[in-house]
């Protein structure tokens, strides 16, 4: 599984970050979520849900930015048991 950000505004001119999760082998995309502000612990939350409906991959790759390396994500990487693979911010 890959994730990243992209990032948009709405009509009114306001920032969307989407999270996005894709997985590597078919490109099947698993996630596409929208939210003006996203913390770590709501990308957290996000994971887990898609996790719950698309089972655990050993490995998930994204970029080093601040959402991906954050504390809270990366402690629920380690208790997941998810392997990570870090790539050049915007490569995905």
């Amino acid at each position: 599984m890959a994730r990243d950000f992209l990032f948009d505004q709405d009509e009114r001119c306001r920032p969307l970050k989407w999270l996005t999760a894709i997985d590597e082998f078919t490109r099947e995309r698993f996630e596409l979520f929208p939210a003006q502000h996203l913390t770590s612990l709501d990308v957290v939350d996000r994971l887990i849900v898609l996790m719950n409906q698309k089972g655990i991959p050993a490995y998930a790759r994204s970029d080093n930015g601040p959402e991906f390396i954050a504390k809270a994500i990366r402690a629920w990487v380690e208790r997941a048991e998810i392997g990570t693979l870090y790539g050049e911010p915007g490569a995905f």
